[in-house]
């Protein structure tokens, strides 16, 4: 607790107090039977910033106290002149104390929300580098299959899974290369496919689960990896359809720029946006493929920018 007595800016008397966790400015009231009433009153957790000065007008012979806050998500002022230097350098001290604490928490939060934000950003950026080359084994296996590139996606596709568990950023994780292995090293063309297929529902499936888990994640919206991974499924399958020679599918093709649409909803980056804007505007019922490369790569600049 500290107090000082001295001036208010109006200048009648009265007292500054710093008591329970609170900042109060009183006056003096009453002529005979002299009172302090309370004018302001505001925690010290509202209080931003201070300052301690000699010489300030109105009372030149006083040292003036200054303390900002906010008040009703705007900020406050309030003066106060004393000639108690040695009271008003204890409140200042006091909220001085606070506000430095307070910005070291704040500091510490966002390092912890970036932390956490990039870890995401990375872990998302693994699923669709995993679904890139699971799509690319299923294209190696149309017409005379390519076991060689087939062999590398396999192990690249290997190195991701590990690494996305040693990253442990979304648990449980439920992929699985084994099995996509053994069929490939037996070249068994259906078990490829299905094995492919596989892991891509359940990249899917996790997606839709992780949009709706009910814990907050501090530092990142789960709701933007269904986005992402929905986003990215819907342009490979349409590459695919093209790569066999199908019609574009207008449905799957609305679908695709809803979540473009969804995505502008969750980002600020400008860069971003501008990326999502040029997605917007190709004309792709003539076919995916000749903008597949394009897009991708702004998408990946969407999801980067996440932790700018």
């Amino acid at each position: 607790m500290a107090k000082a007595r001295g001036r208010l800016l109006r200048g009648s008397f009265g007292a500054v107090e710093v008591a329970e966790g609170k900042v109060a400015f009183q006056e003096e009231k009453g002529i005979i039977g002299k009172r302090l009433v309370t004018i302001t009153e505001f925690p010290i957790a509202a209080a931003t910033s201070t300052s301690l000065e000699a010489n300030q007008p109105p009372y030149r012979q006083f040292k003036r106290l200054s303390v900002t806050y906010e008040k009703d998500g705007e900020e406050a002022e309030e003066v106060f002149f004393s000639q108690e230097d040695g009271a008003l350098e204890a409140i200042k001290e006091i909220i001085d104390a606070d506000i430095d604490r307070r910005n070291v928490e704040l500091q510490r939060d966002l390092a912890e929300q970036r932390r956490v934000r990039e870890a995401h950003v990375h872990q998302l950026t693994l699923v669709l580098e995993l679904l890139d080359h699971v799509f690319q084994i299923l294209f190696h296996l149309e017409g005379e299959p390519k076991w060689g590139p087939m062999k590398r996606n396999l192990t690249e596709a290997g190195l991701i899974i590990y690494e996305m568990k040693e990253l442990a950023v979304i648990a449980p994780l439920n992929y699985d290369a084994n099995g996509l292995a053994a069929a490939v090293n037996q070249r068994l063309a259906d078990g490829i496919k299905e094995e492919c297929y596989a892991i891509i529902s359940i990249v899917d499936r996790d997606a839709e689960r992780l949009a709706y888990v009910k814990e907050a994640t501090r530092g990142f919206d789960l709701e933007l990896h269904e986005i992402f991974v929905k986003s990215y499924l819907l342009l490979w399958d349409l590459r695919m359809g093209d790569h066999l020679g199908d019609v574009v599918d207008e449905e799957e093709l609305d679908k695709f720029m809803t979540y473009i649409n969804r995505l502008e909803g969750h980002v600020v980056s400008n860069h971003c946006i501008q990326g999502l804007n040029r997605i917007r505007s190709l004309y792709l019922l003539d076919g995916i493929s000749p903008h597949f490369d394009r897009i991708r790569l702004l998408l990946h600049q969407c999801l980067n920018s996440l932790v700018e």
